[in-house]
Formats: C-alpha cells, structure tokens, sequence
C-alpha cells in the first residue's frame, strides 16, 4: 500500500485494510498469522483473524474542501476476532501447554502499546483503542486440537493522508 490511497474503493476496504494490519503485527511477533481469506495450508500452532467494521462514531467526519466540498465519516468501530490454534501437547517435561503460551504472546501483540507502535505505517487505518471483549474457549477432542476464540473491541479511523487526491 502506498499512501494516499488510489480510490474511496479502495479505501473503503476496511476489513481488508484492518486483517492485513493485524496480520503483519503478529508475524512482526514471530507468531504464524493467516486472514480469513488466506489461501495458505495451515500448520499449527497458527492465529487465523477477521474483522468486521461496526458503526460510524457520529463526531467524527474528514471534510474535503473544494469544489465540491465534501464530508466522510472517518472513524469507526469494529471486531476483530482472532481464533489461536495449537496441538494438544501433553505436560510430560513441566513446561507450560502450548496453548497457554500463545494465548499470552497474542495478547502481548495485541495489546494496546504494540499496536500503536507496530501497526503498519502504510497502512490506511490507525488505531486508538483496542481491548478484548470476551474469550470463550473452544477444543476438538478428535483431532487433539485446542481452540481459542478471542473477541477485541477496536476503534479506528481512517489516516488524513489516506484520502485520494481525487474523489471520483
């Protein structure tokens, strides 16, 4: 990506702006990150993550000046939903479950101060606050597979230079 962006199309790919973001943070953190649009053959352990953008924030609008003079919405709230998967290693050596260790490295990653200082620059989207919303757990006793499914409340704005110079 390159800044500003070539079109309001292109802009307006929130969720794919957003996944590729998180994406590059947690491989930044040496954690294997797939979006829900990869294509690639998943190995554990892996994070697989999507978003969803939510409502417009009222008070917030960019306003082009010019002629036309024009106003967009630029902040925004929105899910991102992480699913953290690792092989059901059993405890023989006293080390702590895999799945306990990369809970806590998705969650350092995520937190807050990382992501205001690892986000990608090129990226169209900024991000103010990030926080987990819930965790409920998921296992699959067949393939010995453990399963966590993290919820992160994110509000994001779109940067003032990722508006295209041009608008139609």
């Amino acid at each position: 990506m390159s800044l500003p962006a070539p079109s309001l199309e292109r802009l307006f790919e929130f969720e794919s702006h957003l996944e590729s973001g998180f994406v590059t943070l947690l491989s930044n953190a040496a954690i294997s990150a797939f979006s829900s649009r990869s294509v690639s053959t998943l190995d554990t352990p892996y994070v697989s993550l999507y978003c969803t953008a939510g409502a417009v924030l009222q008070n917030h609008q960019y306003i082009r000046q010019g002629s036309p003079s024009v106003a967009f919405y630029d902040w925004f709230e929105g899910t991102l939903t992480t699913e953290v998967v690792t092989n059901r290693i059993t405890d023989s050596e006293g080390l702590p479950p895999q799945h306990t260790v990369m809970l806590g490295k998705v969650r350092k990653a995520i937190a807050l101060p990382w992501v205001k200082y690892g986000w990608p620059s090129d990226n169209y989207i900024q991000l103010p606050d990030i926080r987990q919303s819930e965790t409920p757990d998921t296992w699959e006793d067949d393939d010995s597979l453990d399963h966590t499914i993290i919820n992160w409340y994110i509000n994001f704005q779109i940067k003032s230079a990722a508006w295209p110079l041009s608008f139609e």
